[in-house]
């Protein structure tokens, strides 16, 4: 610990924390309800430092485009916009921005650890990782030694260990030196997703890869039988439960082709779940369990520790209704709804981002744009009824 010597500031201590990526340093203030943040491991300058009132006033959400949304709790989660990073304390109700950037923060992901009441949050920009570790402040992350900065996803445990995808590649933590290496070099990653400190999943072209030793060896766990691609993946795994998404191309009929498939027993089998349910000549024999089409485009998912999963979907030749479909932890359809207030387009789902959250199987967020104005929708129900927020 030691001081440092700021004008116009006074008892400044500086502590040690580690989100996982490497150390970095939190500057406190003492009185006058302000606390400093600074990253990186080099000199501290003004452009490392971010002065965050523990009063944060409530504002409107400026964003005209929202990327992501995170919810740790029923009451507290992160938005992340093209202006900044947004906290809720109430549900959604009201908001504050934490933090201002000048570049859009592409997505969020917030954890909350027991022990400690810690908030972990991490944010990304083009260029830039934004972490927390009280879901009050944010420091940039100095990232040394990898090139092309091109953030493209984080995975985040409620230990603070996450893992980063930069330009194809799997940045995780050395657990001797604490700081980044590449895992998986010479592989082009498509997307990631962490379950445990040791154990990780990710996928390279067509298939999934797994990890249980923090990417010091890697298995080959699937190959989709997929043709006519490229395809574009997303990731998810919570404890024993992983889902993947495939997307890409053009099923003709205005459909994207896409099709998810689950794990239920950490990778060891796969079953497909769902599909746009015209071209399974796309999947070369593969019959998803559900005959239910989630959507002519495909929308984001979430995937809940109890196996359960939540995509998004778009039906557009209802109108562009976005359409919420849900699944049981082996896979089976569960319910598909509208999700909105009224039975209209509430979101522009094909040239915005769109994003969802859920912290159970009744509490629901989801986020994007209409018009360049930010939307965000509530549910408490499972998706039978919405609030704006």
């Amino acid at each position: 610990m030691r001081k440092l010597a700021l004008t116009g500031l006074s008892l400044i201590a500086l502590s040690i924390a580690c989100v996982g990526l490497n150390a970095y340093r939190v500057v406190h203030v003492a009185g006058g309800g302000h606390e400093l943040y600074a990253a990186g491991q080099g000199a501290v300058t003004a452009s490392d430092i971010q002065m965050v009132s523990e009063h944060v006033q409530t504002s409107p959400v400026e964003s005209s485009s929202l990327t992501g949304v995170s919810f740790i709790s029923t009451s507290v989660g992160f938005l992340a916009g093209n202006d900044g990073i947004y906290k809720t304390a109430d549900g959604g109700k009201t908001w504050s921005r934490l933090y201002h950037s000048n570049d859009p923060v592409l997505g969020v992901q917030a954890k909350y650890q027991p022990e400690g009441s810690k908030q972990y949050v991490v944010a990304y920009t083009k260029t830039n990782l934004l972490v927390s570790t009280n879901g009050k402040a944010f420091s940039k992350e100095t990232v040394p030694n990898i090139g092309t900065f091109q953030f493209e996803g984080v995975s985040l445990l409620d230990n603070g260990v996450m893992w980063v995808l930069n330009n194809g590649s799997v940045l995780g933590s050395d657990p001797m030196t604490g700081q980044l290496k590449d895992l998986i070099p010479g592989k082009k990653v498509g997307s990631l997703a962490l379950s445990s400190p040791e154990v990780g999943y990710v996928t390279v072209d067509q298939s999934i890869l797994k990890t249980t030793d923090h990417g010091q060896h890697w298995t080959k766990v699937f190959t989709a039988p997929l043709k006519n691609g490229p395809w574009r993946t997303k990731l998810e795994a919570t404890g024993n439960h992983v889902a993947v998404l495939f997307y890409g191309g053009d099923a003709g009929m205005g459909q994207s082709a896409y099709i998810l498939y689950q794990s239920n027993d950490a990778g060891r089998t796969w079953d497909p779940t769902v599909s746009e349910g015209y071209f399974s000549s796309d999947y070369m024999g593969a019959r998803p369990r559900s005959g239910t089409n989630a959507g002519e485009q495909p929308g984001p998912f979430k995937l809940l520790p109890t196996g359960e999963l939540f995509m998004l979907g778009l039906k557009s030749n209802h109108g562009g209704l976005t359409t919420l479909t849900g699944f049981t932890s082996r896979g089976k359809f569960a319910f598909q709804r509208v999700v909105g207030t009224d039975r209209m387009n509430v979101f522009d789902f094909l040239n915005a981002p769109i994003a969802i959250s859920a912290v159970d199987s009744q509490h629901i967020w989801v986020v994007g744009s209409k018009d360049k104005h930010p939307v965000i929708l509530r549910s408490k129900d499972g998706g039978l009824s919405w609030m704006r927020a």
